[in-house]
């Protein structure tokens, strides 16, 4: 077997925070069923673009090449973003003729658990949509009642929601103001670059009044 892990940021990688878990994780799993885990490759990405996920690649390339008889994951919504996201991981495998397994049960080459995994996905995808949904709306629903929370925020919803998100899903602040200013969003006090300081002060303000 070939592992695969993915994680969110580089703070992740570099802490080992869900990155050193994950590689736990298959090297238990393989060593119960009695499978040589060969390595693990990673990709430490905070994106839905696959063409970023080098680790990816790498790894269907290594099973096809024969380098290892399956590619194993921990958990299929877990290595994916969005559904789309999924297919593609599930037709990269299929087109180089190379089995997915996960430790959750998944098994690219049984049409019998095709239906659980797809499953999984969307649900994955569609919590990610609400906690964005339900800050959107705290930050609506506070503002309506006049609620001020320290400083009047001059922050848009759209990024307070945008800051939210990334958060949760394991973005450093650091991170979070690279990807605003690469993006080329404003920042609320005129500064010609986003400091993490301000993406964490956005952020608490932001789930206080979600809360």
């Amino acid at each position: 077997m070939i592992g695969y892990v993915r994680v969110s940021t580089e703070e992740q990688s570099r802490h080992g925070h869900g990155l050193r878990a994950g590689i736990d994780y298959l090297s238990r799993y393989s060593e119960a069923n009695g499978w040589d885990l060969v390595t693990v490759m990673m990709d430490v990405v905070s994106t839905r673009r696959t063409a970023r996920m080098l680790g990816r690649a790498a790894t269907i390339t290594a099973v096809e090449m024969g380098a290892a008889d399956a590619m194993l994951i921990r958990a299929i919504d877990r290595v994916t973003r969005s559904v789309k996201d999924g297919a593609d991981l599930q037709a990269e495998c299929r087109d180089a003729g190379v089995r997915l397994l996960s430790c959750d049960g998944y098994d690219s080459a049984d049409e019998e658990t095709q239906l659980t995994a797809n499953i999984k996905i969307a649900v994955a995808q569609e919590e990610r949509r609400l906690i964005s949904r339900r800050t959107r709306e705290g930050l609506a629903r506070a503002r309506a009642e006049g609620k001020r929370l320290g400083r009047q925020s001059t922050v848009p919803e759209e990024v307070a929601a945008r800051i939210v998100e990334l958060r949760r899903a394991g973005e450093t602040y650091a991170g979070i103001a690279t990807k605003l200013d690469a993006d080329n969003v404003e920042t609320p006090g005129g500064s010609p670059r986003w400091r993490p300081a301000a993406v964490r002060a956005i952020y608490q303000r932001s789930a206080e009044v979600e809360s």
